[in-house]
């Protein structure tokens, strides 16, 4: 009986030393950003203050493990906020070429917005009806389709 409590303990602190291990070897701020999908709610202040979302922004650095304060992880911090705003920005201006065809232009607005994380929230008036009967994403294609069109007489 000692035996085995003898050897479950020893078991044990292997288990614990590998933990430890691991827990303490971190990854490279690169490998974070490549093996994580890297997603994150733009600042809407109709839904919050700005000190929650800056609260929410820490805790999302600190989940993705960007919580140290030096400058690979800095950099990385402001990557992610780039990517996000970036992303953004390049649906925002996204325009028909000359000689592009419609159907080329809608399909590269589609692409685009895949990735810009627009979200909202529907909210109750009186049940069963609500403020929003469309998603943000349908109106945000619409409106950049019409003002991306080159051929006014289409607009």
């Amino acid at each position: 009986m000692v035996e085995d409590l003898s050897a479950l303990v020893t078991a044990l602190s292997g288990l614990v030393s590998t933990l430890q291990k691991q827990r303490t070897s971190t990854a490279s701020v690169q490998e974070i950003l490549q093996t994580q999908a890297i997603t994150f709610d733009g600042f809407d202040e109709s839904v919050e203050n700005f000190e929650s979302y800056s609260q929410r922004l820490e805790h999302f650095f600190e989940l993705r493990g960007l919580h140290k304060n030096d400058k690979e992880t800095s950099d990385a911090k402001v990557m992610v906020l780039i990517n996000c705003l970036g992303i953004r920005h390049k649906f925002l201006s996204r325009v028909q070429q000359p000689g592009e065809s419609i159907s080329t232009f809608v399909a590269g607005v589609k692409e685009l917005i895949k990735n810009c994380e627009f979200k909202t929230e529907c909210r109750e008036k009186e049940p069963p009806f609500f403020t929003c009967s469309k998603s943000v994403i349908d109106m945000l294609l619409r409106a950049q389709f019409i003002r991306g069109l080159q051929d006014s007489s289409i607009r």
